[in-house]
């Protein structure tokens, strides 16, 4: 096994035709379509490169041509034990499976790229999450990397095909990001890309979605007990741009977005708080405000939606909120927990009404639960309250059950 699949870690694209050589026992390839040129360096990335420098280039349309190749060439690569790989090899895997996602919109009907990308993401999610060390960022810019990836994202379906089939590009740009993060170089370029997203009109739904991640990891990281002084740094630095860029697309969302992009800007101001509440965070003060003042203004239009079918993203921005409520008490009122109280209340009144209008027209039980969401919005929410606060609801649902 171990002599064939270091024959199978020598595939590569190049210009011109896909092939496959073996490499080890010098034998003769299986046939003319079968066979792979490989650049002359093991980690010559020119042709992504290249790629990722062009708007178009028709010299790697004969790459694409028959899907059932496209395919078959899937199939063998995801024998290969891809979270082992060399970092040559590594190289080689993501060189070869990035430009063939970048090319998958333009060559196969819609639902048939849906098919390809999600098998080649599954592979780069599979070498990017693996054992050994990802040189990749070391060759390629990865701003203009996780750029390429987005709009190929964007080409191939929406927030809403995501939600209706599976999650393969939010588990692809998440594993992405993940490495990205891991060194500053890496991180430092990343902003290349978010800084593009302060002057764009409106903000995609998947650069959203980038930017969420990687205030994710931002957060995450600024939880770590130890971290070196440069990285450091460079984390404030980024996050402080991220923070400006999920401010700025709030303030433009409000003048009309759909739903979903909305939803996860909410999720994204939801990591803001998280970050400059973040004792080891140090950005600046007056940043620090300029970013939290829209924060009134976001809590009247996250209350007037909270009855939304896709209300998760704000029960996670008032959790956010009451976790934090100490160091944000300047840009939110007194009464901010009874306010979210009453229409977290008013929500799961209208839920259990629902609920008994399909159980009079039915014989089937159907058992009220709370989210994951939804109970730590209320534990927070509760833990928040003074006690007076807790003995009015709690008389109040004693007068309800009595009358009930």
């Amino acid at each position: 096994v171990l002599p064939l699949q270091r024959s199978l870690l020598l595939l590569c694209f190049a210009l011109g035709e896909v092939k496959l050589t073996y490499n080890d026992y010098h034998e003769e390839p299986l046939n003319d379509d079968l066979i792979l040129r490989f650049p002359d360096h093991p980690c010559d990335c020119s042709l992504l490169l290249k790629f990722l420098s062009e708007e178009h280039c028709e010299i790697f349309d004969s790459m694409l041509q028959g899907e059932d190749k496209v395919l078959g060439f899937i199939v063998l690569i995801d024998c290969l034990p891809l979270e082992y790989l060399l970092p040559g090899n590594q190289v080689r895997c993501i060189v070869g499976l990035s430009v063939l996602l970048f090319l998958t919109p333009e060559s196969c009907s819609a639902s048939e790229a849906r098919i390809v990308a999600e098998k080649i993401s599954k592979l780069l999610v599979a070498i990017f999450d693996g054992v050994r060390s990802v040189w990749f960022f070391d060759l390629v810019n990865s701003g203009f990397y996780l750029k390429e990836i987005v709009n190929t994202l964007e080409r191939l379906l929406t927030m809403k095909a995501i939600d209706e089939t599976s999650e393969w590009p939010k588990l692809l740009l998440h594993s992405l990001i993940r490495l990205i993060v891991r060194n500053r170089e890496s991180l430092v370029a990343m902003e290349n890309f978010f800084s593009e997203l302060n002057v764009v009109e409106e903000t995609s739904e998947f650069s959203c979605l980038a930017l969420l991640l990687t205030l994710e990891q931002l957060s995450r990281i600024f939880k770590w007990a130890h971290v070196s002084v440069d990285y450091k740094e460079s984390c404030e630095n980024l996050a402080s741009s991220l923070c400006s860029c999920c401010v700025k697309a709030v303030k433009k969302a409000e003048e009309g977005y759909s739903i979903s992009v909305y939803c996860t800007l909410i999720e994204c101001y939801a990591e803001v708080i998280k970050i400059l509440t973040s004792p080891s965070c140090s950005i600046d003060q007056k940043k620090r405000e300029r970013y939290l003042k829209p924060l009134p203004k976001i809590i009247k239009i996250a209350k007037e939606n909270i009855s939304n079918p896709k209300n998760d993203a704000y029960f996670k921005f008032f959790t956010s909120i009451c976790k934090h409520n100490k160091d944000i008490e300047g840009f939110i009122p007194d009464d901010f927990h009874i306010i979210i109280w009453n229409n977290v209340h008013f929500l799961f009144q209208q839920q259990c009404l629902n609920a008994n209008v399909l159980l009079q027209n039915q014989t089937i039980l159907h058992p009220m639960t709370l989210t994951n969401n939804e109970v730590e919005l209320l534990h927070s929410l509760f833990t928040l309250m003074p006690k007076e606060d807790t003995d009015k609801i709690l008389e109040e649902f004693l007068k309800q059950m009595v009358n009930s």
